[in-house]
């Protein structure tokens, strides 16, 4: 699994990297996107070893299992009360210098809980559910910690007390990461792969 988890590490530091409104949301669309571009490059290996982890699963697949954690406090709240603070780091106010005492007490931020999480799905002595588990909240923990508003100021609520307009319409900086800007493109998710895909593997920004 240590090439799988290099992957999905690598498709979402591609979608950042990429530097556009096409790659800049982590809602719905945005995880799944990280998930889809990490997908490609798994070799076929890691690829049978996510399907036989998410088998069973109504879509077995990164993008299908992507959004699971966000959707945790609908399905599973006891489960989502306790993991809220794994999708976020507070970083801003100190340079984004990171200090685990001060900024993920408890291992309680993405940044520890992705380590966690990764160390628990290479296990494999660990239960098939463990395992399964620990898969999707990787998958999803990776594109969270790609959006800068999830390792912002905590004064501001990572973006989400920092009002403005975009296309006419009042939002928050946060919200306007997560989806606003990609859910104005109106793009499917295989239209916005294929311009991903498409780039340059070097290019840091896109015009």
């Amino acid at each position: 699994m240590n090439t799988f988890l290099a992957a999905v590490s690598l498709g979402a530091a591609l979608a950042l990297c990429f530097h556009s409104p096409q790659a800049r949301a982590w809602g719905g669309q945005g995880h799944r996107l990280v998930a889809r571009v990490a997908d490609v490059q798994l070799t076929p290996q890691a690829h049978a070893e996510v399907e036989r982890l998410l088998a069973g699963e109504p879509d077995p697949t990164l993008a299908g299992i992507a959004s699971w954690a966000d959707e945790l406090r609908g399905n599973d709240q006891d489960l989502g009360k306790r993991t809220a603070r794994w999708h976020y780091v507070n970083l801003g106010e100190h340079d984004c210098a990171y200090d685990p005492p001060r900024d993920c007490p408890n291992g309680d931020c993405v940044i520890e809980a992705l380590k966690a999480q990764a160390t628990l799905l290479a296990d494999r002595s660990q239960p098939l559910a463990a395992r399964r588990q620990a898969l999707k909240f990787v998958v999803h923990l990776v594109g969270d910690i790609h959006q800068p508003m999830h390792a912002g100021y905590a004064r501001d609520k990572g973006g989400n007390e920092f009002q403005l307009q975009f296309g006419g319409k009042g939002t928050n900086l946060h919200s306007l990461w997560d989806s606003g800007m990609v859910n104005g493109l109106g793009l499917s998710d295989d239209a916005y792969l294929g311009r991903l895909l498409a780039l340059p593997r070097d290019r840091k920004s896109v015009v």
